[in-house]
């Protein structure tokens, strides 16, 4: 929150074994209170837009409770980013950065939200993040509305009024898009991305349940043609491709189970490393500013560069998912494996850790607190959970989101670290 701190010295930095948790520390000591207070802000917000606003008019509007949800979204990604600029002035090398200095305190952190938020949105939706919010909903709706007055959360395109609220908010997104980007560089303008986003979140809600929806409906019609089953009875059957297919999937399965399971592991904390270079100002599906001496990566551009229009257009498409899933990924390890190998192990057990004591915490407290009445229960229950989340809460729990916060954010600066003193190492080389 505030940005006259001074940038502590943390020494042994070539080391990222203790110089990433270290940082990590003291980045948790020196802004534990600004941590605090855009946490429970994030939930009071979270608690309140989803019971008070979304749930209170599902019953009469799904739709309308849809829009709250897209309100709820948009307070939760500004709440993030705030935990992330707010230890930007104790981040040594960050700090150091060039920041615009064209507005006022205020202005220029409310700007620095907003200049963030769509492309934060945009790549936390990518990989499927909101999938808590929407389970949450579920739950809530099931549990608060009467049976007799709820409609199926999965038949959207029977809603009343969807394609005309679907027109309203893509019209509404296009005029806030437009206004943001010519509005870029005015910490006036903050509002637009902010409204851009809301319709974003809504069609995420909405017009994705929609197409998915009848995606689904082909899907149906598809597993029900005699062509499908045909194919199902060879890939079930051990006598198909001379007795081969059997072996080959009792070996491949378990292996697969096994990459899928340490690939999670790993790709997650570098989706949020990600996040937060988007937040920090570097934006990583733009490899060349990652690694403009990447003399391999220049020619395969050039070489892309001289085909054919209508090729580049068809790898564009058929590489669009890539781009915007992939591409931030591998420059993310690309990235972190700069400041060397045992920043990569710091970053995914750390972060895994803490998701460890996500899954137990619960369990471990009722375990010390030890067995109550259910009245009791109905008052320590909620501190218990703001505290380590609950059994079936999706909100992210106070015991670990600052920490899982301060230990991407000194990552990524040690990373950048690592980068910019190979830049400065390269520049006088060549010099």
């Amino acid at each position: 929150m505030t940005t006259t701190t001074a940038a502590p010295h943390i020494e042994g930095a070539s080391s990222p074994w203790w110089a990433i948790p270290r940082l990590a520390a003291v980045l948790f000591a020196r802004h534990w209170p600004q941590l605090l207070f855009w946490f429970f802000l994030q939930r009071v917000l979270y608690d309140v837009l989803l019971d008070n606003a979304a749930i209170a008019v599902a019953g009469k509007s799904l739709l309308l409770a849809y829009a709250a949800l897209a309100v709820l979204v948009v307070t939760q990604l500004a709440t993030v980013i705030a935990m992330f600029l707010c230890l930007r002035p104790s981040l040594p090398v960050l700090s150091q950065r060039d920041v615009p200095q064209t507005a006022e305190p205020g202005n220029r952190w409310l700007h620095a939200v907003t200049v963030a938020l769509l492309p934060f949105f945009a790549y936390y939706t990518t990989w499927g993040l909101l999938d808590g919010l929407r389970r949450q909903f579920q739950i809530d709706y099931l549990a608060s509305i009467a049976f007799d007055e709820q409609v199926s959360l999965k038949d959207v395109l029977h809603l009343p009024w969807l394609w005309l609220a679907l027109l309203v908010s893509a019209v509404i997104r296009h005029i806030s898009k437009k206004r943001a980007e010519s509005a870029a560089d005015s910490p006036r303008g903050a509002g637009w991305p902010l409204l851009a986003t809301m319709c974003e979140a809504y069609w995420v809600f909405v017009g994705a349940r929609a197409i998915a929806q009848v995606i689904g409906m082909g899907w149906d019609w598809w597993h029900g043609r005699a062509a499908y089953v045909v194919l199902m009875r060879w890939w079930e059957d051990p006598r198909a491709l001379f007795h081969l297919l059997a072996p080959i999937k009792h070996v491949l399965l378990p292996a697969w189970d096994l990459l899928t399971t340490a690939f999670g592991g790993v790709v997650l904390p570098l989706v949020w490393l990600a996040i937060a270079a988007i937040i920090y100002g570097m934006d990583l599906k733009r490899t060349r500013r990652l690694d403009a001496a990447d003399q391999r990566l220049a020619d395969v551009g050039a070489r892309f560069s001289a085909l054919p229009l209508l090729v580049r257009k068809l790898a564009g498409k058929a590489s669009n998912g890539w781009t915007s899933k992939g591409v931030p990924v591998t420059n993310s390890l690309r990235l972190v494996l700069r400041a060397g190998l045992p920043a990569v192990v710091v970053l995914c057990v750390g972060y895994q850790a803490l998701d460890l004591v996500d899954a137990w915490a619960w369990r471990g407290a009722v375990h010390l607190l030890g067995p109550h009445p259910e009245h009791l229960w109905n008052v320590i229950g909620a501190p218990v959970s703001a505290l380590v989340g609950g059994p079936l809460s999706t909100r992210p729990s106070l015991l670990t989101e600052p920490l899982r916060v301060v230990l991407l954010a000194a990552t990524f600066d040690c990373a950048i670290a690592r980068l910019d003193a190979e830049s400065t190492v390269a520049s006088r080389a060549d010099g």
